[in-house]
């Protein structure tokens, strides 16, 4: 595994157990190191003994504020009984101060989620937790009076206001000791080399002075193979000091052979290596802290053959791969040569821009110069400073264009180094040539003893170039590297091909000593033990979201079916893209946003959300742009959805953990709690003040939104690219296929066929099959739409075919989400309704006389002049599926997800409750502090479909298929 941000890596062999968690879509997993994590150290104190708050005394420590360390009555909770409780320590204290006033005011139980009925009365604490706590303090009360916090554990108590947590910034103040870099790898060490002390220093020493050197040694506890590590310990000294007394020692031999030759003069390097070859000391200060192969990459190869060092390859399967917009392609460059007019229109677009351009930025420069040059008199005012573009520069001191480069995901791999135990300390010889392979040089290693250190001394005859970093490398898959290969597109992993070895580790003995004098022991526990406690507590902690979403749910169906409609409603809420704080300029914020202006007096930032100013007081609505917010359906939703400001406050109440509450209406608005203003990503964001960025949000078609819509599905879309299909209507259909795409979810599958007298497969390598619909394969289809060409007829027939054969041969096999299946005809008319095609793949009965699950077919009508309406309209309707009619640009997005409460209607009429648990969630169009996992519920109040969430990993399939 690697470590300390992928430049390092150790060799560990896990033992690991899985276990499904019941009643969720979830299995969780548990890897434990084999040569000590089963063993763990357990403290034996008395938490009845009165003088346990001794340990306490001094103010030097500090819990983390969520974890549940006691709790008392339910009904009755300690922030009522006692206000002056503040902060989490105190709450501690206060549990210590009735165990010293009585030793039965408090009952210790072994689960952390306190099942125990509390009928005495008494605070019920967490045995584990709390004796860790309290032993903690023990063995570090002499040793950190000083000190200005404990970093221990990363502890926490409920002992809290339900509205208050400082997660985030007690996490980044307050590290866990075994998460640091120093620690981890001291333990790794330690099964290598039981009495060696680790050494290293910072990468790249250079740039920070004075450098100090990290000397560490894990402490194990136990005896034979019933080891766990308890504590790692260690000292920081002055780097240059320590180099100074190295290289006086080697200075100090005497032999005839070493005049005029040594480490700090004539031809010889010599380095000191840590255990992934990093440079520890090298005569030239600036090298230390790089990496060995940065300074001499055929050094670094003869130490691995040699088996000093084993090269080790990291994959990583979640890599970002950054995309040049600037630099286009070769067929795209000959683009504008394809017709003279393109090359007129392209001439005189371009001296329009350039006349646009030199009059916007003298306009731009002339304005600037009064606001910030106020105090500029002459050339030679020394206190004027110029004023510089905030645009950076490329490494050609060219300024770089902001929205030019685009993230996309890839597979890298890179290579790291670890030493490999040797098995003499005696000196090694070796030699390696330089890259010309005329050179020779000649060098000797040798391991230091008790450490994490070689000594390398290399006879520098020549100067060798080759030169070698640390740095990840993009994967190209296929033969002869090439980048279009079918297997890139579908995002395939490979596996290492060298296995990773566990090093031949010797028994180390530890000394005899009485180890129960300490209080404390180590017990051997099963990983199947510690991964049944872990699911049971993952069971309940879901289980007490889900009742979060219930309630949302249940007082959303009251409130539709209590609300009368009322077809002249008009009323003011707090809309999310109409809200100014409290440190904004009023007067510019009018200017973009009048007639509508809200602002919510008690926003304020808050810790919780990232310190975004909300008002946990109010609910706001988001409205997209392409819904009118005063339409009487939706304001009539917007009415009565203001029923669920109670149920969320209730929900923040009990847990503290809920951050965003939301609720998505099928009218187009969403319903975010707390109110906070809606925010635009920032690549959105436009430097011009007075226009407002282009907000294109709509949680209809949000990946949560439609996985809880509608079950799994098996899409085919049929794009016509015959003659007619030209200019405009060409630009539209792509539009509409580009929007079907982007609403569907990793759980559904989806294939594109475009047709004109023939039918072709818009991605080559994809096949005549359905491929997943993640993000890589749907950026894969969006790249190759732009390359489609219009001419001849269409071939209904054939098109149809080949759809219903792609889906039948799925479903058959197995393939695709074996759910619901659907055809989307991206048209501008058809001659006829197909009806004897559609009767032969779409009818009731197979061909063997089975009950068919119907294919859905949706049509979309492309084009203002169209005439062939009806025809497309009946073959939606008669194959259940629904007609829409997309005149321009800008009905695309609102036309295009009308097709979802469609593929909802079994899962509506069935009357079930699923639970959709969405996967990690962080999609850059959602608002900015949108960066967080969701889990949907979807209600089923008569016609409406409501979609809830709050903030939890997810990923379920629920398949609901039918007639209707």
């Amino acid at each position: 595994m690697h470590l300390d941000s992928m430049k390092r890596v150790v060799t560990r062999t896990n033992v690991y157990a899985y276990a499904p968690i019941d009643e969720t879509p979830f299995s969780l997993g548990i890897a434990i190191p084999e040569a000590y994590g089963t063993n763990r150290i357990a403290n034996k104190i008395d938490m009845h003994t009165a003088n346990i708050k001794s340990y306490f005394e001094e103010k030097n420590w500090k819990v983390h504020p969520d974890w549940y360390y006691c709790i008392d009555n339910p009904i009755n909770s300690l922030y009522e009984r006692d206000n002056n409780i503040k902060t989490p320590e105190e709450g501690i204290t206060f549990v210590l101060d009735r165990l010293s006033q009585s030793t039965d005011s408090a009952i210790f139980v072994n689960s952390r989620l306190f099942p125990y009925e509390n009928k005495e009365n008494k605070v019920l604490c967490d045995k584990l937790l709390f004796e860790s706590l309290v032993y903690d303090a023990k063995v570090t009360r002499l040793n950190t009076g000083s000190c200005d916090a404990l970093k221990g554990a990363k502890l926490s108590d409920p002992l809290e206001k339900h509205n208050f947590t400082a997660e985030e910034i007690f996490a980044d103040t307050h590290n866990k000791a075994v998460d640091e870099i120093f620690y981890q790898r001291a333990v790794d060490y330690y099964q290598i080399d039981a009495n060696a002390f680790l050494f290293s220093v910072p990468f790249e020493t250079h740039e920070v002075l004075p450098t100090y050197v990290t000397a560490s040694k894990a402490l194990f506890f136990g005896s034979g193979n019933k080891k766990a590590p308890a504590a790692v310990s260690g000292v920081l000294f002055n780097h240059a000091k320590f180099t100074d007394y190295f290289f006086g020692l080697t200075n100090l031999c005497s032999k005839v052979e070493c005049e005029g030759d040594n480490c700090t003069k004539g031809l010889t390097n010599c380095y000191l290596l840590d255990n992934n070859a990093f440079i520890f000391v090298s005569q030239i200060a600036s090298e230390t802290g790089k990496f060995i192969g940065e300074i001499d990459s055929n050094l670094l190869k003869s130490l691995v053959e040699k088996n000093v060092y084993k090269e080790i390859e990291i994959f990583d399967y979640q890599a970002i791969c950054i995309q040049d917009l600037n630099k286009k392609s070769l067929d795209n460059a000959f683009e504008p040569l394809k017709t003279p007019f393109s090359i007129f229109k392209n001439i005189i677009v371009w001296m329009i821009s350039r006349i646009y351009t030199v009059a916007v930025n003298f306009m731009i420069t002339s304005f600037e110069s009064m606001l910030t040059n106020a105090e500029y008199y002459n050339d030679y005012d020394s206190d004027y400073e110029t004023h510089t573009s905030g645009f950076p520069k490329d490494e050609k001191g060219k300024p770089m264009t902001p929205n030019k480069t685009k993230p996309y995901p890839c597979d890298k791999r890179f290579k790291l180094y670890e030493r490999q135990k040797w098995q003499s300390n005696d000196p090694s010889r070796g030699t390696y040539k330089c890259e010309d392979g005329e050179c020779e040089q000649e060098y000797f290693v040798k391991s230091i003893e008790n450490t994490n250190l070689i000594l390398v001394v290399v006879k520098s005859l020549c100067q060798c170039e080759s030169k070698v970093k640390i740095s990840p490398e993009r994967i190209i898959y296929g033969e002869n590297h090439d980048e279009e290969n079918c297997a890139e597109k579908q995002h395939f992993l490979i596996k290492p091909e060298k296995p990773r070895i566990r090093p031949n580790l010797s028994c180390i003995n530890s000394h005899p000593q009485n180890y129960n004098e300490n209080g404390v022991e180590v017990r051997q526990e099963e990983p199947s033990e510690i991964l049944k406690q872990f699911v049971a507590d993952i069971k309940e902690l879901l289980h007490s979201k889900r009742e979060h979403v219930r309630r949302i749910a249940e007082k959303a169906e009251a409130a539709s079916a209590e609300h009368d409609f009322d077809p002249k409603l008009v009323f003011n809420f707090f809309n999310s893209k109409k809200l100014y704080e409290a440190n904004e300029n009023v007067d510019t914020f009018i200017k973009k946003n009048v007639p509508y202006l809200d602002k919510i007096r008690e926003e304020e930032a808050n810790a919780i959300y990232r310190d975004i100013p909300v008002s946990l007081n109010h609910s706001a609505v988001h409205i997209p742009v392409n819904v009118f917010n005063e339409k009487p359906t939706v304001m009539n939703s917007i009415k009565w959805s203001e029923a669920l400001l109670l149920t969320f406050k209730q929900n923040k109440n009990t847990d503290s953990d809920l951050y965003w509450q939301y609720f998505c209406s099928n009218d187009g608005f969403l319903r975010l709690y707390p109110a906070a203003k809606w925010r635009s990503p920032l690549y959105m964001q436009n430097p011009d003040e007075d226009t407002i960025p282009l907000d294109l949000y709509d949680c209809r078609l949000r990946k949560w939104y439609t996985k809880a819509a509608a079950s799994p599905k098996d899409v085919v879309i049929l794009l016509d690219r015959s003659g007619s299909m030209t200019g405009q209507r060409k630009e539209i259909s792509r539009n509409v296929v580009v929007n079907i795409l982007e609403s569907l979810t990793e759980d559904d599958f989806v294939a594109i066929l475009g047709f004109n007298n023939t039918v072709a497969k818009i991605v080559d390598c994809f096949g005549n099959r359905l491929v997943q619909a993640n993000k890589q394969n749907i950026r894969t289809f969006r790249e190759n739409l732009g390359e489609m060409d219009t001419n001849d007829i269409a071939n209904f027939t054939q098109a149809l075919r080949d759809a219903f054969d792609i889906l039948d041969e799925a479903r058959r096999n197995g393939e695709g989400s074996q759910c619901n299946q659907a055809i989307m005809l991206v048209t501008d008319g058809a001659p006829e309704t197909y009806k004897e095609i559609f009767e032969e793949y779409n009818g009731p009965l197979d061909q063997f006389g089975q009950k068919r699950v119907p294919v859905r077919v949706f049509t979309y009508l492309i084009g203002k002049e169209v005439t062939d309406t009806e025809e497309v309209h009946q073959i939606a309707c008669h194959n259940k599926g629904y007609y829409t009619h997309v005149a321009n640009n800008a009905e695309v997005r609102e036309q295009v997800q009308l097709y979802i409460p469609v593929m909802s209607r079994p899962i509506v009429l069935s009357k079930e409750r699923p639970f959709i648990y969405t996967n990690v969630y962080t999609d850059v169009s959602s608002v900015t502090f949108f960066a967080y996992p969701l889990v949907e519920y979807l209600g089923t109040p008569g016609e409406y479909q409501y979609m809830f969430s709050f903030l939890i990993y997810a990923s379920n399939i629920i398949c609901k298929t039918g007639n209707s």
